[in-house]
């Protein structure tokens, strides 16, 4: 009997089999041989996750030689930043509009010659470090900005020992991890350098052309390891204890990239942060609507408001006794509305017959689309009659 070979398995959630998705020649060399040789590369995928891994993985000790040394070294180093620079911005920008708060403390892995880190460190006045394997790059990145990155693979060290742990409010990773073997080991490390409630931020290739001109580079080939999706990058961070703040595919590039933001934090506490957050917001615009509507009381005395439901329902509870009978009339078109009291008023159809002739309407409803039906409606039948939309944004800002 033939020994059994093991069926690769997925290298990020551990399902397998795996499913063919691409087999592709590449150019192999051996050191016995003056040719070089035909070598096949499949491309296999994760029904499970999405991931599409290479197989079969290079050797592990083959890999880090070879990133020790890696051939984007011997390039010229500003050449190949300037290629990249606006990249960086794009990527500082991202950051800039998406952070809740400037960062204090930034560590870059796979930081190469050290452009993206400083730059980094000039738009959020923090300071920086970071790890990168390459020397000829380490050395690039101390002569141009007096950056000591540190030399080697971030999962090898002991964070502890050099005071990285829980240390970093942003992790920058960049055009590394399609080169990682095991995806989602390189994330434990990464998590594990910020501070509760820091943020990672992840930028890797798309396989989806540019939305102008032509791919400037091949992103399949035999060096990336893995190719992500959304859902592979949200897989990500569900096996490191980060929630997915982020995720969007940006074309606007030569070689296209995904770019994904985490936050270490329970997803849990991080929706219930999220959910008092919004409840915050409009508790403070629904005390600037109370004052719209303290003032149109107060002007007339018989005002409508009009689109009634658990919008002006929250407002009501705040402060039942300024919506007395006397002043105001709760009117709507809906026939399951129609006759529903509320306290002391009734919801009754927008008839002057039933509710008198209104001095001033009040739109209650806060979707635009509805707000613009009734108002539409309100200048129909009552065109001298003044029209305010209680949960207009600009309206509410302006009380405030």
């Amino acid at each position: 009997m033939s020994p059994r070979r093991d069926i690769p398995r997925c290298r990020l959630c551990g399902h397998g089999p795996l499913e063919p998705v691409h087999t592709e020649p590449v150019m192999a060399f051996q050191a016995d041989r003056e040719d070089a040789l035909e070598s096949i590369i499949a491309y296999q995928g994760c029904r499970r996750c999405a991931l599409v891994q290479v197989e079969p993985l290079p050797p592990l000790d083959w890999l880090r030689a070879y990133y020790g040394a890696a051939p984007v070294a011997s390039l010229d180093q500003e050449v190949l930043s300037t290629v990249k620079k606006h990249y960086f911005v794009s990527t500082i920008a991202f950051l800039q509009d998406h952070l809740e708060k400037p960062p204090q403390r930034i560590f870059e892995t796979g930081a190469a010659s050290g452009w993206l880190l400083h730059l980094l460190a000039e738009a959020f006045q923090a300071e920086v470090a970071g790890i990168e394997p390459n020397e000829a790059c380490r050395l690039f990145a101390r002569r141009e900005f007096g950056l000591d990155l540190l030399p080697g693979f971030l999962e090898d060290l002991d964070l502890a020992a050099h005071g990285w742990r829980e240390a970093f409010d942003l992790q920058v990773c960049c055009s590394v991890l399609e080169h990682a073997a095991w995806p989602g080991r390189l994330l434990t490390p990464l998590a594990a350098t910020l501070k509760p409630g820091g943020h990672l931020y992840l930028e890797v290739p798309s396989l989806r052309p540019p939305r102008r001109g032509v791919l400037a580079e091949k992103v399949l080939q035999p060096l990336h390891l893995s190719y992500f999706s959304p859902a592979s990058l949200s897989r990500l961070g569900e096996t490191s204890g980060l929630a997915l703040l982020h995720l969007e595919e940006v074309r606007d590039l030569e070689v296209p990239v995904y770019r994904a933001l985490y936050r270490k934090v329970e997803p849990l506490d991080h929706l219930r942060e999220l959910v008092a957050g919004h409840a915050q917001e409009f508790q403070q615009r629904r005390r600037a609507v109370l004052e719209v509507c303290r003032r149109h009381l107060a002007a007339a005395n018989n005002v409508w408001i009009w689109g009634i439901g658990n919008n002006f329902f929250e407002l009501w509870r705040e402060d039942a006794a300024l919506f007395a009978p006397a002043t105001c009339r709760l009117v709507d078109r809906s026939p399951a509305k129609i006759g529903k009291r509320l306290g002391e008023l009734t919801v009754s159809p927008p008839d002057p017959e039933v509710c008198g002739e209104p001095q001033i309407i009040l739109v209650a409803a806060t979707s635009r689309v509805v707000q613009e039906n009734i108002r539409q409606d309100a200048r129909r039948h009552f065109p001298g009659v003044a029209v305010h939309s209680l949960f207009d944004c600009e309206a509410s800002r302006a009380a405030q």
